[in-house]
């Protein structure tokens, strides 16, 4: 689990193939949770995931992953 530096979204992976991302809403003192914006990637197993600070542009994750569909 990686969160965006300015606390905007939050990213999920898994160890093979899925990641989400959700986007947080902050309205007065409420915070709510978007629907989760998928990224899957077949053939991949992810080590480790981390926010990125973008500034004032949109969220930006990177990941260390491998790439196994030609094994």
């Amino acid at each position: 689990m990686a969160c965006d530096p300015r606390g905007r979204a939050f990213m999920i992976s898994a160890c093979e193939k899925n990641k989400f991302v959700y986007i947080l809403n902050r309205e007065n003192e409420r915070v709510t949770v978007s629907s989760p914006l998928e990224a899957p990637k077949s053939h991949t197993i992810v080590f480790d995931i981390i926010g990125l600070d973008a500034g004032y542009d949109n969220a930006l994750f990177a990941a260390l992953e491998v790439d196994y569909g030609d094994w």
